[in-house]
């Protein structure tokens, strides 16, 4: 059986922290919690479960604060969980059974991180995430904000959940980090300047936020994920205060580097129909509607292709072709007969 240390950083977390804590006793072999500078019950709540008070001192960098917590550890393994993490019951005996039969070969053990629920309490995202690393294998956090565990070696997949209980909204109350970073000189990385325009976005400061993301595509970086996630924050940025014609720029930039994808097509479409040039508009929207070029392989799809077909209706409506606008219209029911917009529609076009 492989021992475990249990790895994490705290601040002001007494909402939550017990809970997380209990969700993996009997589990883990050892607590090393590191404050980072509570002052609600937080290290009352800490002491319940370590030995030992373990404190660093704040430099506005979330992977030193976690290579700390790891330089602690004196076991094989370890777990490492954010304060609103918990393990369920029934993950928790996954966790423990695995711990009894873990190989000794094993570096890395991803596990199911279950991120955001809706109103049914119903995971809608979940993601993997590796949770469970070899102690002493040489395994680091890099990044101040954002941080990214570098691993390699021999990995295990597991289908153990964590679940992530708090709703964080979104990422902008990051920002004072990236600005108080800047403000000492520090020149961010690639990676670090996504992030940072990420939350810009979410904080509808729109303006910053091109200037960020377009130094970011100036840069060499092979993150094919993260170019295309910035050029959908500039394109929107540029949509959002109405400037079209330079959102259409960027798309067809993105259009150069990556194949077409049906989301892309999509803004393209919208973007000529906000500029009222119709034409153009239709030959886009008529590109998705093409199962030889977007097959429907998901909702996403699907939910585009319904959209596309009522925007075809319109766009043939306002040219005067209403044979056309009603022959888009039907398309729409014979995928969906419950479709409200295709009903409206076939209601209007009834009473001509």
């Amino acid at each position: 059986m492989i021992t475990i240390s249990l790895c994490m950083i705290v601040k002001n977390e007494e909402q939550c922290l017990r809970a997380c804590l209990e969700s993996v006793k009997g589990v883990v072999d050892e607590y090393i919690i590191v404050d980072t500078g509570s002052t609600d019950g937080t290290k009352a709540i800490i002491r319940d479960y370590c030995d030992m008070d373990y404190h660093f001192t704040w430099i506005n960098d979330f992977s030193a604060a976690r290579n700390y917590a790891f330089s602690l550890a004196t076991k094989e393994y370890i777990l490492w969980l954010d304060a609103d993490d918990i393990l369920l019951e029934k993950d928790r005996l996954a966790l423990f059974k695995l711990k009894q039969n873990l190989s000794p070969t094993i570096d890395i053990v991803s596990m199911i991180y279950d991120i955001t629920f809706n109103e049914k309490g119903e995971c809608i995202l979940s993601i993997p995430r590796d949770k469970l690393i070899r102690n002493g294998a040489g395994f680091y956090w890099r990044y101040f904000v954002h941080e990214e565990l570098v691993v390699q070696g021999t990995r295990y997949d597991s289908l153990i959940h964590i679940t992530h209980t708090s709703d964080h909204g979104h990422y902008s109350r990051y920002i004072p980090n990236y600005e108080k970073r800047i403000a000492d000189g520090y020149s961010l990385l690639p990676h670090e300047k996504y992030f940072f325009g990420g939350e810009l976005f979410m904080a509808k400061n729109y303006e910053r936020c091109i200037t960020i993301l377009t130094d970011f595509l100036d840069d060499s970086y092979d993150n094919s994920y993260e170019i295309k996630r910035a050029y959908e924050y500039i394109i929107a940025c540029y949509e959002i205060q109405e400037q079209y014609s330079n959102a259409l720029e960027y798309a067809f930039r993105y259009m150069k580097q990556y194949v077409p994808s049906i989301n892309m097509c999509y803004t393209i479409a919208t973007l000529f129909y906000q500029m009222n040039q119709t034409d153009q508009a239709i030959y886009w929207y008529q590109t998705i509607i093409e199962d030889s070029l977007h097959p429907i392989i998901n909702q996403e799809a699907y939910s585009k292709k319904i959209s596309s077909l009522i925007q075809l209706c319109v766009c043939h409506y306002k040219k005067g072709n209403l044979a056309e606008s009603i022959k888009y219209n039907d398309k729409v029911l014979e995928l969906d007969s419950t479709n409200k917009s295709a009903l409206y529609n076939q209601q209007f076009f009834q009473n001509l």
